[in-house]
């Protein structure tokens, strides 16, 4: 393979990543809000459409997904606490005091989304 051949595929996971996250950036920049974790309190709106209908922490659920993946693709057991060990600490430090902003924020038009829509998968 030409060094071209290895500059492409060198690249290819990043340009994947990158096509992941333009949709949840589409649906936001459509909604006029925010999803960045650390600004929760500037968000304008609940989003509900797109991947949200099935998902209220698609970003968690991906970096979730990408670290038990590489953890399989490692064979090494004990690298499956990694992610075990992201998605319990996100979970208790990250999705719960979002869910309370944005509950506080939104009121009924959020719990709604919350009892409809399920918070990992």
């Amino acid at each position: 393979m030409t060094q071209r051949g290895y500059a492409y595929l060198s690249r290819r996971p990043q340009l994947h990543e990158r096509n992941r996250i333009r949709p949840l950036h589409h649906n936001a920049r459509r909604a006029k809000t925010t999803i960045n974790p650390v600004q929760i309190d500037t968000a304008s709106r609940v989003v509900s459409n797109g991947i949200f209908r099935y998902t209220r922490n698609p970003m968690y659920v991906g970096l979730t997904a990408a670290l038990t993946s590489w953890a399989l693709w490692l064979a090494v057991p004990w690298t499956l606490l990694g992610p075990v060990v992201v998605a319990l600490f996100t979970h208790r430090f990250q999705i719960i005091p979002e869910e309370r902003v944005m509950s506080a924020r939104f009121g009924r038009e959020y719990d709604e989304y919350l009892r409809r829509v399920r918070r990992w998968i």
